[in-house]
């Protein structure tokens, strides 16, 4: 092959392999590059059409024509009675979920054992209602201590029951005092312990409890039975370090108020509060009024 016919060779594989259409001259006869095209984009449509025509459907949708856009139908709430009831009547007591179990623990409280008046009694008993059976058994380890009007939280796998308010003796003028007692459960060990207790002074039950990220918080509540003063002290328990820190105090004492943590904050509403009176020289006692008022 000559040398002319070589160079002609690679002239034309230039030629072939450019991208030529790059470097077209313009009308105007000046060479410009050509842009590349811009992705194609799908506009995207939220029509009711859309959603009930043919092709494809979702359900439990419905289009809201003021905001113009698809939402999702909430389910409608019923109550039914599951079957199978627990063996007392029982009130003041906590219950647990325990899902990875399909379980819930009725843990403490007030117990009413039979139709005869006065007969109500504080109980350790633990009830375990299977959900997937529907049928309720007795605990074969119960709460260490009585406790009723309690506090509850589940962190991890620890269950605690914080305070508590002993039933009032009606053989008795003296009253009783709440211990602020705190009892706690380890799910993994199957074994209950003793907490640390609420401090003396900020000791109650019937109190407003709410728990957020490990910590419950107490507000309010009584410290022992009969009329009697409500407090208006709050409180703090750390669950994975078992310590108390007391809080600001509400400006309301209240009894079984309402509370729950919401983004930060602490919200306490309603409640009963007292207002002490006293008459013939004796001790002060108190009336209940309902609040409405709420704190945060």
């Amino acid at each position: 092959m000559s040398k002319t016919t070589l160079q002609a060779l690679v002239v034309l594989g230039l030629f072939l392999t450019m991208p030529w259409a790059m470097v077209m001259p313009t009308s105007g006869g000046v060479e410009t590059a050509l842009e590349a095209p811009a992705p194609f984009t799908m506009p995207a449509s939220a029509m009711q059409a859309d959603f009930n025509g043919t092709g494809w459907n979702l359900s439990g949708t419905s289009w809201d024509s003021d905001g113009n856009e698809v939402v999702i139908d909430r389910p409608s709430v019923a109550w039914s009675g599951p079957a199978g009831t627990p063996q007392f009547p029982r009130m003041a007591a906590c219950l647990f979920p325990i899902p990875e179990r399909n379980e819930l623990w009725l843990v403490g409280g007030i117990i009413d054992p039979s139709s005869q008046w006065n007969d109500e009694e504080e109980t350790s008993m633990i009830e375990i209602y299977d959900v997937t059976n529907g049928t309720w058994t007795v605990a074969s380890n119960p709460l260490p201590n009585t406790q009723s009007f309690a506090g509850c939280a589940r962190w991890g796998d620890t269950l605690v029951l914080a305070g508590d308010l002993p039933m009032e003796d009606s053989q008795s003028s003296v009253p009783s005092f709440t211990s602020g007692l705190v009892q706690r459960y380890n799910l993994t060990t199957d074994t209950w312990s003793l907490g640390t207790a609420m401090p003396g002074d900020r000791a109650v039950g019937k109190a407003g409890y709410a728990h957020h990220n490990g910590v419950m918080y107490v507000v309010g509540g009584v410290n022992r039975t009969g009329n009697v003063m409500a407090m208006n002290t709050s409180s703090s328990y750390d669950i994975d370090n078992d310590t108390w820190t007391a809080q600001g105090n509400l400006t309301t004492p209240r009894v079984l108020p309402a509370a729950a943590h919401y983004r930060g904050n602490l919200y306490v509403m309603g409640g009963y509060k007292t207002t002490a009176t006293s008459s013939g020289g004796g001790p002060p006692t108190a009336s209940w009024d309902l609040t409405n008022t709420t704190e945060r």
